[in-house]
């Protein structure tokens, strides 16, 4: 159910109506049709659980839905003696007389137990609610808790000492058998080394363009003479191209060879080439954090 200051900020603090104060600056409560549509809805269903029509003709229509629905609540059946009956109740007076004449003072103890036969004092059950409700009960040494707020738990819970779990840390469960309780490790960020990566190389191969040298020409050099010796002649005689007396050796040259040159074909080729590159990176921590919310984590020590 609505009330007018659920649906109007000119209510006052309290959600009711105000007729406000022109000296005081307080505006008079603005009457929004959304408070009067809830209320009416709120009577109609009224009607409608006493299973009575709505009309616009009568005026006591409420009135008419609270007694049928008064008249479907079950009466309460009081008895003055103990019985079986699960609708009817005893009185005060007849429950207080039968605790006077069967309660027994000795099944009164003092401490807790198993017994369905006796029952605990009003002393006993407050003591060992408070050993129930202590901070030693709730938060016993060993225990860890988490805050979503800046708080110190020493602080908190004087007379308790807590320690800590440290910045920066994720929750890891221990052996079953604690020995290896607060046991720290690990880290955000790891470097891989070499002998953590698969093995592994890098081939490459190629071909050189492919290019026509075609016929290719030495340079025109070459002229030359050949010298010799011509053994001894006997005679002389007219017309030769040399002269010497008889009996003696004569050196002499040949005529000039002309220059000349020599063709050499290379023709279309290339050259396939293989091999493996050289090493690359350069071993730059990797961050292996996961994603996560950060609390504050404190365990008690004693």
């Amino acid at each position: 159910m609505k009330k007018i200051g659920d649906v109007t900020t000119t209510a006052d603090q309290n959600g009711e109506f105000t007729n406000g104060n022109v000296a005081a600056g307080i505006a008079p409560t603005i009457l929004e049709a959304d408070w009067f549509n809830s209320v009416q809805r709120e009577i109609l269903n009224v009607l409608l659980k006493a299973k009575i029509e709505q009309n616009p003709h009568v005026d006591n229509q409420l009135m008419q839905a609270i007694e049928v629905l008064a008249k479907g609540i079950a009466s309460i059946d009081v008895k003055q003696e103990t019985g079986d009956s699960i609708t009817a109740v005893m009185s005060q007076k007849a429950v207080t007389n039968e605790l006077n004449k069967k309660f027994n003072k000795d099944n009164v103890v003092q401490v807790i137990g198993d017994n369905t036969d006796k029952v605990m004092s009003q002393k006993a059950v407050t003591d060992e609610l408070k050993k129930i409700t202590t901070i030693d009960a709730i938060y016993p040494a060993g225990i860890a808790i988490f805050f979503a707020q800046n708080k110190n738990p020493n602080q908190l819970f004087p007379g308790t000492k807590w320690q800590y779990t440290g910045e920066n840390k994720t929750i890891r469960l221990a052996k079953a058998d604690g020995s290896d309780i607060l046991k720290t490790g690990g880290a955000d960020t790891i470097k891989l080394t070499e002998a953590q990566l698969p093995a592994h190389g890098h081939a490459f191969s190629g071909t050189t363009s492919s290019f026509d040298y075609g016929t290719k020409t030495t340079s025109t050099t070459g002229e030359h003479v050949h010298n010799y010796t011509n053994k001894s002649k006997s005679t002389r005689t007219s017309g030769d191209a040399w002269s010497a007396a008889a009996g003696e050796n004569v050196n002499a040259t040949t005529s000039a060879s002309g220059n000349h040159a020599h063709t050499v074909t290379i023709g279309a080729h290339n050259h396939t080439v293989s091999g493996t590159t050289g090493k690359t990176g350069a071993a730059s921590a990797i961050t292996i954090t996961n994603a996560f919310v950060t609390l504050m984590c404190w365990y008690r020590v004693s």
